[in-house]
């Protein structure tokens, strides 16, 4: 069995675990009443509206190559990622007022049938009302819950348990406030932006819980030497800062050919790499650079960005950071013992997080 057979056999076990606590929740609605019911069906067809799985497969990877070998047990905090996942998803369109979200409506917007179906005069109901928002972030809270649950119920060392579920709260306590950073980001002034903030929102929000807390939970699931998880999150704080400078390079609308985003980054006003270097080695588009997602501007205004973009060589920059990141990311992980097996996949994943076309 090839890696990729293994990884997908991985995959199916972690949807069986969801299966599972997909029906106990169904059941528990069924005893409560219609509205509950409703309620867990959205939840349940949103949180079944699965992507790769990454994480969960990076926490059973990580198990593999600190203890060697795979216990059933990992499949349940495997399956527990994805379920906080699937809440930081569901508040995040929330935020950013996403319909979709994987090709399907976002949590928000699958709630809209639960009012149709009760009263007709909210047939029409936005949305972004206060109703289907409301429900949104109580279905959001839910899912963390239940994320909480799943692990908690990790049939390992219950020390080891414990450590998994500190750093499950530690990366939901920085992943909110990579959040926050985010957020203000977009309403402060590109002269008052520096390197340190960005890395600051590309560590906290993206490579906190995209790498470091897999990896971390994989490690200390397997009853992992400090060394190890030192080394560990160090691999993942770099290759996950590498990711979001990728994501920023795939957004730019530079190389459209290669991303598959919905969204222009740059005509959002997103503080990136990109637009720093920019801004630093371009005097003259400032000006535009500064209403970037706060005014409407032309085209000819975002071309010139754009162009900028080019003459300051922002994407070469960008790359250099994200190889430079996976470079020494690489070398932190080389630098403990484990596992050939385990190891290589982490290896194999921090490559492609960072040379992906989209």
């Amino acid at each position: 069995m090839n890696a990729e057979e293994k990884m997908e056999l991985y995959r199916k076990k972690i949807v069986e675990i969801l299966d599972e606590v997909s029906e106990e929740q169904m059941s528990f609605a069924k005893e409560q009443s219609s509205s509950s019911l409703d309620f867990m069906t959205i939840t349940n067809e949103f949180l079944h509206n699965t992507g790769k799985m990454l994480r969960g497969l990076i926490i059973i990877s990580t198990y593999k190559a600190v203890k060697g070998e795979v216990n059933d047990e990992i499949f349940k905090a495997a399956a527990s990622i994805e379920i906080c996942q699937n809440y930081l998803l569901a508040h995040d369109d929330i935020a950013d007022e996403a319909a979709v979200r994987r090709g399907e409506p976002s949590y928000h917007y699958r709630t809209i049938d639960l009012f149709k179906t009760r009263d007709r005069n909210l047939e029409n109901l936005s949305p972004d009302s206060n109703l289907n928002i409301g429900l949104g972030i109580v279905g959001g809270d839910y899912l963390d819950a239940l994320a909480q649950e799943v692990l908690c119920s990790v049939d390992l060392e219950p020390k080891n348990v414990l450590k998994a579920m500190c750093s499950y709260s530690t990366t939901l306590k920085k992943t909110g406030y990579g959040q926050v950073l985010d957020i203000l980001s977009g309403v402060t002034p590109m002269k008052n932006i520096s390197e340190k903030d960005i890395t600051a929102i590309h560590r906290l929000k993206t490579a906190s819980y995209t790498l470091i807390y897999p990896l971390q939970c994989g490690c200390y699931l397997a009853g992992g030497t400090d060394e190890q998880i030192n080394c560990l999150t160090e691999f993942g704080d770099k290759v996950g800062r590498g990711f979001q400078i990728v994501d920023d390079i795939l957004g730019s609308g530079l190389i459209d050919d290669q991303s598959d985003k919905t969204k222009n980054d740059i005509e959002e006003g997103k503080k990136t790499m990109l637009l720093l270097d920019t801004w630093k080695e371009v005097e003259d588009v400032r000006p535009i650079i500064e209403k970037l997602g706060k005014e409407d501007l032309s085209e000819e205004d975002i071309q010139r960005v754009k162009d900028a973009m080019k003459e300051a060589k922002a994407i070469e920059k960008s790359w250099a950071r994200a190889e430079r990141l996976l470079e020494e990311g690489l070398e932190a992980l080389n630098s403990i013992e484990l596992h050939r097996e385990g190891k290589d996949f982490l290896e194999y994943v921090a490559n492609r997080l960072i040379h992906r076309k989209k």
